[in-house]
């Protein structure tokens, strides 16, 4: 029976538990900006964030087609291990990271003394090779291209313990849980936006010329390459009697991997060889050509927005200009799935290494 491995994209793309007020996805103008996003994002780059927004003429005088090229490159990191004051606090000033210094920087780091805590990071890289999009009076449609990578890493405050002390039996006479994970994925996407006008009304309580646009765009996913990691282990250090020198060390290790494509014959190859001849090494058989995975499946992107001038509220005329435009957006993104039935397989290892 073939095996096939169905990925969430909702589970793959949730790289982080931040709550974002602006879209990460980058156009020409969110880069202008240094990548702090802007409030809303049009053209064919809606149709990743919200389709309805291919509707939007915010100036009246924006062209009806646009077309790009390479037309956007963005990369965002984040996460509750990238916290930038902790590391400013401990590590630019100067400071010896060593004793109570040591154990205040992991437990700022980490929130306690607890070595199974955990923390993680996590990046993404996209890039839009190729947009258009045409807008009409009353819809609008697009096509456009994305490269997306995300990666995810999460340590547990014991491998920061050895990070930080190394092997040393004075700051690690204990069992320490010595865990760590990892995932990336990439994908392409060929996705194909429609938005229309579903509602116009001259007036409504204190809001005119109201307008609510509705899109959808969904997308064929081609699946580049997915791997994650998940290593568990314990490391146990013994001192001699009256001696302040290791000489134990007790390495218990529980681990797995899984792969697609060439990636997982590879290392099935390398598998076979190391039963043989235990001298042999990975690099000697893993080919660098990983794109391989046949991979694809179906996405989703869809979303509304309310658009109104509120130029007559008497408050907001007092603070801005004489044409004032509110708009209310809501979207899902990212709904779908990639199959992967090349090579779908798992990896796993346990056993102990008892240095002395």
């Amino acid at each position: 029976m073939k095996k096939v491995l169905s990925i969430s994209l909702l589970v793959l793309l949730a790289t982080s538990f931040e709550v974002l007020s602006q879209s990460r996805h980058y156009d020409s103008r969110s880069l202008s900006m240094g990548g702090g996003g802007t409030a809303y994002v049009d053209g064919y780059h809606a149709n990743f964030i919200n389709p309805a927004n291919l509707m939007i003429n915010s100036t009246k005088n924006r062209p009806k087609r646009s077309l790009g090229i390479v037309g956007g490159i963005g990369f965002r990191a984040g996460g509750t291990l990238l916290n930038l004051d902790v590391y400013d606090q401990y590590l630019t000033q100067g400071l010896t990271l060593e004793g109570e210094v040591a154990e205040g920087f992991l437990t700022d780091l980490f929130g306690g003394t607890n070595s199974e805590l955990t923390k993680s990071q996590s990046a993404t890289f996209n890039i839009v090779p190729f947009g258009f999009s045409n807008r009409g009076n009353k819809s609008a449609f697009s096509l456009a291209t994305r490269v997306r990578v995300t990666e995810k890493f999460t340590i547990n405050r014991g491998f920061a313990e050895i990070g930080v002390y190394g092997l040393d039996p004075q700051e690690l006479d204990n069992v320490t849980p010595f865990n760590f994970s990892f995932g990336a994925v990439a994908f392409s996407e060929i996705s194909v936006g429609y938005a229309r006008q579903v509602l116009s009304l001259p007036n409504l309580l204190f809001a005119k010329n109201v307008k609510l646009y509705a899109g959808v765009a969904p997308k064929y996913i081609i699946g580049i390459q997915n791997s994650t990691l998940d290593f568990n282990s314990t490391i146990e250090i013994q001192r001699a009697t009256n001696s302040q020198y290791a000489n134990r060390i007790i390495h218990n290790f529980d681990y797995r991997l899984n792969t697609v494509g060439n990636v997982s014959a590879d290392l099935r190859e390398f598998e076979a060889a190391f039963e043989q001849d235990n001298s042999v090494t990975a690099g000697d058989y893993l080919s660098g050509e990983y794109a391989n995975v046949n991979a694809s499946g179906f996405g989703l992107d869809m979303g509304a927005t309310l658009e109104m001038d509120i130029s007559g509220v008497p408050i907001i005329d007092g603070f801005f200009g004489s044409k004032k435009t509110l708009r209310v957006s809501m979207s899902v993104t990212d709904i779908g799935k990639i199959t992967y039935d090349v090579n779908p397989t798992s990896f796993t290892a346990n056993g102990t290494f008892d240095f002395t």
